[in-house]
């Protein structure tokens, strides 16, 4: 997915977790997060911590994780999409595209 959304123009940076992406997104202007990793517990932290801090992203959830709860949940949490794995490099574009218009 990263070398995707870099081809496509996107500038893209990667954390290995939320405690990284949150420090992240403090440090940079971040205008969208990619989640590849949907932990309920980690991303609704991730998202309370950032709203906590006046930060406002939208955010696209990646799972493979079969059944409609993690779906669910990741809406429930303030996702702004979802994706399910595998990703389409030509769906994640076209998402990735919708919610950044969407944001502005």
């Amino acid at each position: 997915m990263n070398a995707v959304l870099k081809s496509a123009g996107y500038s893209v940076v990667l954390a290995k977790d939320g405690a990284e992406a949150l420090m992240s997104v403090g440090r940079e202007t971040v205008d969208l997060l990619v989640m590849t990793s949907i932990s309920p517990t980690s991303t609704a932290f991730l998202l309370q911590a950032m709203h906590e801090n006046g930060v406002s992203v939208p955010a696209i959830f990646i799972s493979g994780l079969p059944g409609d709860d993690v779906e669910v949940r990741a809406f429930e949490v303030g996702a702004a999409d979802f994706i399910r794995k595998p990703v389409k490099n030509s769906v994640l574009l076209a998402r990735v595209a919708k919610v950044m218009k969407d944001a502005d």
